[in-house]
């Protein structure tokens, strides 16, 4: 792995525009998880991560106002998705790679995410799921991603290539295989071990340096390997059938992958079914964290992983009630909740810890070169001759483990494979022995020598140009983060790591190009010619043992390792046009070095200002102390003398201080081969999980009603557009913002007044007070009105909000900002005082520190931190997502009404009817097009369709259907004959007539039952006078099998059958769940009691015997029954679940939306009426 800075690399280059100086990138990685129809919630929040990233090509976009106040740029280079949360990450990489608009995923969820087009014909024969996977789902997928492709791109089309070879996107997809993939090699005692994985991952990419790659988004064809990958991620075991994914890779094809398949970069061999990617991996956090250490970056990066899931509670809630050994989950809800409630909350604890693990390990490997170099200043000599015997060490170990497990992991697929600790063994003693030699990466004795050497003598290897570049790009990194925005100490910083990034991208080839060489050299051939004839190790030799597992041919794997290494110098020199690797990476060092020194004034600049910009004063000192060691002290610091070399340090000197600086980290902290890069950890979660309409039915809820998808896009789309303004407003970003030099603010007119008065010393001293306090006001004023523009902001259609959007400010949130901004704003004077010194020397307090001038609530430093501070920004926050959300409301809540007026007058919810009347009233009463309090009025009434129900719902025609259809294909998928098939390696059930003549009629049941909904839900006389036909004729043959003898059994059958499904059917139409479920139990007993007893009559005794006794204990009770519950059916009103929910208690609502509409909710609705009226007319 490449421990390359290049992770800092700046891939554009070039020379940056003068706003350029102060801007920050902002790095997303996108975590989506599973979630089956909370799929629909996530691509609400797909949306808004993809307008945010794509907010540049755009016209009035949402954010633009908000990352143009934070001179900041965002995008998404790192997708990682499961499941349901897979399919929304192959949108978003496609709409980001090639950029298309993506807001018709709205459309598509509604129109085609009905649980009723899922659903498979229960009329098939043999089914293989209970939904139809590859005959509806996956062309439903590849159309949908082939029109997002086929849409016109956002921006301009040329602007649109060059930023996507600028700026690669990278999509992890996982799945589980059905066959796994076997992974082979020997533990330390050489036994050998045989492993069976069965996840699996599917990559794309958008290559950044034209080179071809697996899945390359930026292709045409890779729309199929997007839709088949998407299949695979989101096959929901039991509803969705296992796909085929071909591999065209050899079996024993050498490395690890990826592989070239039917649905993208695949890391398995062996061509297989795969299912569900949640099934092992619900939260594909550690992919993610892996693709995102492989990225490069910019020259301001805040790295950010966005972790989406619906509802944060699943993942920490515990049982309302303690657990009690009667409660013994039923098989059916075992099997469930492991499929969905389960796996949607297995523990993500490992992949925090290893978040904070990595944090902390960079910020330990930081804070110990601060230590080290403050230890080291005016001793660094000592020290490092001291830490050299360590360092080599250390050198050695690294290097060894580093070239094996390459070597290991390029060798062909078997059972002879050498483990990385036997590779790593021989290298070490190698690698030692070759110190001091050509080909030698390890430098050789004394350090006092090895320091002097240049060009092609220079043996410190490449792995040290890497560490060196992490040190200087470490240094601008503090320094530039320290710095005043817009100051010339900040252009300095920032063109020097302009021009490190160049220096870095020519590091990161040379890595990369080394680790190929090691990776492919078990593949390769290094004949030596012995006699005349080729000896035997020109090939990398198989791992040979006797009986008891110990190694046999050691001495081949030496030698041939030996021309491996030796043939790396050849190797390099090639890929370098000729030249010396060590010439080469001399030259990379010293334009390292180079580059921190050309900033030298600026960064001690910084240094003498840093505590004032710094509230807690941390980074500041630790700042001084590495600008101490390399440069010597500020000059006019309390610490100012000679140290160790000029103060003025040449290129060669500061390259001898680095190096010494890495041999003592090195030796006491050991190497590493992690990336020096922090991310931060952001949950995008619903604030309003109870009005998700996906959490029912196990996460199927959704797909029953178009009105609820809607439902949960809205909300998605609401809760990721609170989610990114709360990310964006970084308290430590604002303070950035903040930050004002004194040389940057008088005017012309000011500076010419300066030059014209004869001042004194107090004078100047009352001058330079009025200046900082006039510019403080300044800067107050226009951080405010930059935060104002984006509370007042407006899409195409929002014009007419900008009234209502100045109100709600004006009255909730100016005084609260106002006093957040005089907070945070901070002065900084030219002849600003020194920084303390790295023994912790107090800095100037009082007057003397323009950082902490009293602001209105008192120190500047300490309010941004106490309550008023965070209420401040809180009100920021606020006022920013109210004008982001009215946005989102005006673009998509005519869906919603449209959504519900689609279902048909005779199938609407009464909620449905009630919303759909109000929003018709306030629609038609402003006009055509609604008012800005009416929209947000009628988001909090949407509540009613967040709170619904699919209980609430029976006696619908839509339960009826989805019930009755859902029951039916479920029957005939347990009941096909694969199941009762035995295949090769699985035997079958074994054949029983009396269980499937059970099954038989089971099935035949439900689709009696099937038949009869269908039939009457199409409203038509031809189907009611049907079902009628139907009952009689059950009727009939139960009274024939009474009154006739002699008669078989498929009569009493068929008229039993007839009219249980005539009973269920009616059940269906009956209101009141609780109701229909307590009658279809009293029904479901005895049927099963009769039906239990038959059968032991049929093997008992005889099938006489059975018929007979089929005919005195059913026939009876279930015409009773039957009749019983028709008649009751027809007489019971349905209960209106929902009655009075209006004037009840409210549902929880998020805090940004409940402030966003209080001023609508307060002043009642636009038309005077309140909502007992409005109750009481519809």
């Amino acid at each position: 792995m490449v421990n390359a800075a290049d992770e800092y690399a700046d891939p554009v280059g070039g020379a940056a525009p003068e706003s350029d100086f102060d801007r920050q990138e902002i790095r997303l990685a996108v975590v989506l998880n599973g979630g089956v129809s909370l799929a629909v919630w996530m691509s609400g929040v797909t949306l808004e991560l993809h307008r945010l990233a794509t907010v540049r090509r755009r016209t009035r976009a949402a954010y633009l106002p908000l990352l143009d106040l934070l001179q900041a740029e965002a995008r998404v280079d790192v997708i990682a998705g499961t499941s349901a949360g897979g399919i929304n990450g192959a949108f978003l990489a496609l709409g980001l790679a090639r950029p298309r608009e993506l807001a018709g995923l709205r459309d598509l969820w509604c129109r085609d995410g009905s649980l009723e087009k899922l659903l498979r014909s229960p009329l098939r024969k043999n089914p293989p799921s209970l939904l139809m996977g590859d005959e509806y789902f996956l062309p439903k997928l590849r159309s949908a991603l082939r029109t997002v492709l086929d849409s016109p791109p956002l921006g301009d089309g040329g602007e649109a290539a060059r930023d996507v070879a600028a700026h690669p996107v990278e999509l992890i997809l996982t799945g589980t295989l059905w066959e796994g993939r076997t992974t082979s090699f020997t533990d330390d005692m050489g036994t050998g071990i045989t492993e069976v994985d069965h996840d699996a991952t599917f990559r794309f990419a958008a290559p950044a340096d034209g080179t071809d790659t697996l899945g390359d988004l930026t292709a045409d064809e890779v729309v199929e390997k997007l839709a088949v990958a998407s299949r695979c991620t989101s096959s929901f075991p039991g509803a969705f059938e296992p796909h085929w994914v071909a591999v065209t890779a050899s079996p024993a094809a050498a490395g690890e992958g990826p592989w070239p398949s039917t649905a993208g970069g695949a890391n398995f061999r062996q061509s297989q079914y795969v299912l569900d990617g949640g099934v092992l991996l619900n939260k594909p956090i550690r992919p993610a964290l892996e693709a995102v250490y492989r990225q490069p970056g910019g020259v301001q990066v805040r790295r950010v992983l966005a972790y989406v899931v619906p509802d944060p509670a699943e993942t920490t809630a515990l049982p309302a009630q303690v657990p009690t050994a009667e409660d013994l989950p039923h098989a059916r809800d075992a099997l469930l909740g492991v499929l969905t409630r389960l796996r949607s909350t297995d523990s993500v604890s490992r992949e925090l810890t290893e978040i904070r693990t990595r944090n902390e390990a960079v910020q330990f490997r930081r804070r110990a070169r601060d230590r080290l170099a403050a230890a080291m200043t005016g001793g660094a000599e000592d020290l490092s001759e001291r830490a050299w015997s360590g360092y080599v060490d250390v050198r050695i170990d690294y290097a060894a483990r580093t070239i094996g497990g390459l070597v290991a992991a390029g060798q062909p697929v078997g059972e002879h494979r050498w483990s990385p600790s036997e590779l790593d063994e021989v290298l070490r003693g190698l690698i030692r022995q070759m110190r001091g030699q050509d080909g030698s990466f390890v430098p050789a004795d004394p350090l006092a020598t090895a320091l002097t050497r240049t060009g092609g003598d220079w043996d410190w290897g490449m792995t040290t140009v890497e560490r060196l570049a992490d040190m200087a790009v470490d240094v601008l990194r503090r320094a530039l983060q320290l710095s005043p925005m817009g100051s010339p100490q900040r252009r300095e910083i920032v063109e020097a790591r302009r021009g490190l990034g160049a220096t870095l991208e020519d590091i990161h080839r040379n890595r990369r190009l080394m680790d190929l060489y090691w990776a492919g050299a078990p593949g390769r051939e290094y004949p030596r010619a012995v006699d005349g004839a080729v000896d035997e190790c020109s090939r990398m030799p198989m791992r040979e043992s006797d009986r008891f597992g110990k190694v046999t041919n050691r001495d081949m794997l030496q030698r041939w390792l030996g021309r491996v290494v030796d043939g790396w110098v050849d190797s390099a020199r090639s890929e370098n046009e000729g030249a010396d690797p060590r010439q080469r990476q001399y030259e990379l060092a010293g334009a390292v070095a180079e580059q921190v020194r050309t900033c030298r004034q600026a960064i001690g600049a910084v240094v003498r200002t840093s505590q004032l910009v710094e509230a807690e004063r941390v980074e500041s000192q630790w700042l001084e102390a590495l600008h101490d060691y390399l440069f010597g002290p500020v000059e006019g610091s309390a610490d100012d003398g000679p140290v160790e070399g000029p103060g003025a340090a040449g290129e060669a000197q500061l390259l001898q201080r680095m190096l010494r600086l890495d041999v003592v980290q090195l030796a006491f902290s050991g190497a590493s081969q992690d990336v020096e890069q922090e991310v931060e950890l952001v949950q995008f979660s619903s604030m309003t999980p109870q009005l998700l309409t996906g959490k029912q039915l196990h996460h199927f809820g959704a797909f029953y009603r178009p009105s609820w998808r809607v439902n949960d896009w809205l909300h998605g789309r609401m809760d990721g557009s609170a989610h990114i303004v709360r990310m964006l407003l970084s308290p430590d970003r604002l303070r950035q913002c903040g930050t004002v030099t004194a040389d940057d603010g008088p005017s012309p007119a000011d500076r010419a007044a300066d030059l014209t008065t004869d001042r004194t010393a107090d004078r100047t001293a009352d001058r330079a007070a009025e200046r900082i306090a006039e510019l403080r006001r300044r800067r107050v004023d226009e951080l405010l009105g930059l935060i104002r523009a984006c509370a007042l902001a407006t899409g195409p259609k929002g014009d007419r909000d900008r009234g209502w959007l100045a109100e709600r400010w004006e009255a909730e949130d100016a005084a609260e900002c106002r006093r957040f901004i005089e907070s945070i704003v901070t002065v900084v004077p030219p002849d600003a005082p020194d920084a303390p010194g790295p023994t912790g020397a107090p800095a100037p307090s009082g007057a003397d520190q323009a950082g902490s001038l009293p602001g209105p609530d008192g120190d500047v430093n300490e309010t941004a931190g106490d309550a008023n501070g965070l209420a401040g920004l809180h009100a920021c926050v606020r006022a920013v997502c109210r004008s982001a959300q009215t946005g989102i409301l005006r673009e998509d809540l005519d869906a919603l009404a449209d959504s519900i007026r689609g279902e048909g007058d005779s199938d609407r919810t009464r909620d449905g009817r009630i919303w759909l009347e109000l929003y018709d009233a306030k629609r038609n009463a402003a006009g055509g097009t609604l008012r800005t309090e009416d929209l947000w009025q009628l988001w909090w009434e949407a509540e009613r369709i967040g709170g619904e129900r699919i209980p609430d719902d029976a006696g619908s025609d839509t339960f009826a259907r989805t019930v009755a259809h859902a029951a039916a294909a479920a029957a005939n998928t347990a009941t096909s004959q694969k199941l009762l098939r035995p295949r090769a390696g699985r035997p079958g059930l074994p054949r029983f007539r009396p269980v499937g003549i059970i099954l038989a009629a089971f099935r035949g049941y439900t689709l009696m039952v099937w038949g009869m909904v269908v039939f009457l839900t199409r409203r038509s006389r031809f189907g009611t006078r049907a079902v009628e036909l139907a009952l009689a004729a059950g009727g009939v043959l139960l009274a024939c099998a009474v009154l006739v003898p002699a008669l078989p059994m498929a009569f009493t059958l068929a008229g039993v059958l007839l009219l249980l499904a005539g009973a269920s059917t009616a059940a269906l139409w009956t209101p009141g769940a609780r109701t229909v479920g307590r009658r279809l139990l009293a029904l479901a007993v005895p049927v099963a009691a009769g039906m239990g007893y038959v059968v032991w009559e049929w093997v008992h005794r005889s099938p006489k015997d059975a018929e007979s006794a089929l005919i005195r204990i059913g026939v009876g009770l279930l015409v009773v029954l039957a009749g019983w519950w028709v008649a009751r059916s027809q007489r019971e009103p349905r209960p209106d679940s929902t009655a009075g929910r209006l004037g009840g208690a409210e549902q929880p609502r998020p805090a940004v939306a409940v402030a966003s509409a209080a001023g609508a909710k307060d002043g009642g609705s636009a038309d005077g009426s309140s909502e007992e009226d409005r109750e009481a007319a519809a």
